[in-house]
């Protein structure tokens, strides 16, 4: 942006992050046999440090962060202690797991790396306007792009919808007519299978365990869930296929026929849109100051959509400076008796979202006008 022209993004990976954080508690295990000497039976190590698969090694890591980030004078955020703030040098940073994500100045990033280098093994990517600079970076294996004069460009890991593509599609997909969209509303709701989950509901203990179900039928319901959950985590940062995942996943623990036509419908439309690129551009000082003081929440309902349960869908998208931070389709837990009460439930999750994202915000924002 033009009110901080000149600034870049860091990004760290730290090595073996778990071992840096000391233990809380006492955990004991076995020792390896090359750290035994001659004669030593039954013995084992008291760990001074948190080791990987044990309970608390993540609320260990992130308590170290936390106090870490707070000694280089960093405030951690209150809405989310994983946000982070540097009022003396102008650096915003959130910390997900051992990955640091940082935004400022190059002297203050230059200054960060320098000093995480001394506290973490860690390897790192600088992404910026200058030739030395690198133009991508993946983040959480999110693709980042810096576009000179442009902007930025967030773009959803490619590899979930290629493995929905293959793994549905099969290896040879040439010559299969691609699908416009990602989804049909009411797609599965034949007269016949909306009979056929209502007998379902009236009768007790109609629907097959675990345990008596067959082997084929056991294979093909893994491997349902397996397509959804890839899909649910590709739908996070894809706006365009949030409802129809939404629809997938809800059937995830009992699919029938028209659940795989669902998701045989993504993959055709993934086919076709492999990719969605998310743009923020660089604006000027005048236009962001201009913009970034509010953030708009835009909201809908589809009242008693599922023909099912009769209900209602909500979706909404969150827009800051104009551009979109973040999207959702969900399924209202309620059944809605009016189309206003519809839109009522609708804008009380959108007004949720609003005052999370305001929160979260806080930290990075507040003083973002001022420097």
């Amino acid at each position: 942006m033009e009110a901080h022209k000149g600034h870049k993004l860091l990004v760290a990976d730290i090595s073996r992050a778990f071992f840096y954080a000391p233990a809380t508690r006492e955990v004991y295990v076995d020792l390896p046999e090359e750290d035994t000497g001659p004669g030593e039976v039954g013995l084992c190590g008291r760990l001074c440090y948190s080791l990987y698969g044990t309970r608390d090694a993540a609320q260990n890591w992130q308590s170290h962060v936390t106090k870490t980030m707070n000694g280089l004078g960093f405030i951690s955020g209150k809405s989310s202690p994983c946000m982070f703030y540097n009022p003396e040098w102008g650096l915003r940073s959130f910390v997900h797991g051992d990955d640091f994500v940082t935004t400022g100045s190059p002297e203050a990033l230059r200054w960060f790396g320098t000093v995480l280098k001394k506290v973490f093994a860690l390897t790192s990517t600088l992404l910026g306007p200058d030739a030395t600079d690198s133009k991508k970076v993946k983040i959480l294996n999110r693709l980042v792009t810096w576009v000179d004069g442009v902007g930025i460009q967030y773009e959803a890991d490619p590899r979930h919808a290629q493995t929905l593509i293959r793994e549905i599609l099969g290896h040879d997909d040439k010559g299969i007519k691609t699908a416009v969209t990602p989804g049909v509303k009411g797609q599965e709701d034949s007269e016949k299978e909306i009979i056929k989950h209502i007998e379902e509901l009236k009768r007790d203990n109609t629907k097959m365990d675990k345990e008596e179900a067959t082997s084929e039928r056991k294979e093909e319901i893994h491997s349902y869930r397996s397509l959804a959950a890839t899909a649910n985590f590709m739908a996070l940062d894809r706006a365009d296929i949030q409802y129809s995942v939404k629809e997938v996943a809800r059937k995830a623990c009992d699919p029938e026929s028209g659940d795989w036509d669902k998701l045989k419908r993504l993959a055709l439309y993934l086919k076709g849109c492999p990719r969605a690129v998310t743009h923020f551009k660089f604006v000027a000082a005048e236009d962001f100051e201009a913009s970034s003081a509010e953030l708009d929440i835009y909201t809908d309902s589809d009242w008693a959509g599922c023909r099912r349960t009769r209900r209602s869908t909500t979706g909404g998208c969150a827009l800051w400076g104009g551009m979109l931070v973040k999207s959702w389709s969900t399924t209202q837990t309620l059944v809605a008796l009016s189309s206003g009460e519809a839109e009522l439930y609708a804008l009380v999750k959108a007004s949720a979202e609003g005052l999370g994202l305001q929160s979260l915000l806080h930290i990075l924002a507040s003083r973002l006008l001022f420097e």
